[in-house]
């Protein structure tokens, strides 16, 4: 990721706590609560973890959890919200175009709001343990029938096709659905390696 996205990603997330100051405007992710609370926790990671909602409640149910994201602002900021009578949540500054991360080595590997057709398809699978979980939630293109002018990002990159979130992934399906809400046109997975 280039530095200026970067520095972008810092305002943003500093804005963002300025605004809501609050834990509860970055909650977790409904589509990993309903997902997640169904599994015997183990080790997870949050990719592209913002502020940190989705490793916050991770670490809660008893995960040994690990956030990561681009924007150290974002981090610091997830750091500080963090009660300290929670389990802690482990925090790194990386960029997900080049971090490495072990193979095997997570139960669960969540991701919302993010997108990268070049590198996750080959790379997520390999960091989870087998039985291991992939929970995946991401802007799609709204359907045809979509009223005009929906809400979606501008970018193509980050956008999925009708669909192309269950291609994406040599992994098994167990659930999936592409929702309308707030913030636009949703693919959601979870899928498990076997």
């Amino acid at each position: 990721m280039a530095e200026a996205d970067r520095v972008r990603w810092d305002a943003r997330y500093l804005t963002l706590a300025e605004q809501t100051n609050s834990l509860d405007a970055t909650g977790p992710e409904e589509w990993l609560t309903r997902q997640a609370i169904k599994l015997p926790p183990g080790r997870a990671v949050d990719l592209a973890c913002g502020l940190g909602g989705n490793a916050r409640w991770l670490a809660e149910q008893g995960w040994d959890a690990l956030g990561i994201d681009v924007s150290p602002v974002a981090l610091s900021v997830a750091q500080r919200w963090c009660a300290p009578e929670n389990r802690p949540v482990t925090w790194q500054v990386a960029d997900l175009e080049t971090c490495e991360l072990p193979e095997e080595s997570f139960d669960l590997v969540c991701v919302s709001r993010y997108l990268d057709r070049k590198r996750f398809p080959n790379w997520l699978p390999r960091l989870l343990r087998p039985g291991g979980w992939l929970i995946y939630h991401t802007f799609v293109s709204p359907p045809p029938s979509a009223a005009p002018g929906t809400k979606s990002p501008k970018n193509p990159a980050h956008v999925l096709a009708p669909g192309e979130l269950k291609q994406l992934f040599a992994l098994t399906i167990i659930d999936y659905q592409e929702t309308q809400q707030l913030e636009g046109w949703m693919a959601s997975l979870a899928a498990q390696r076997t």
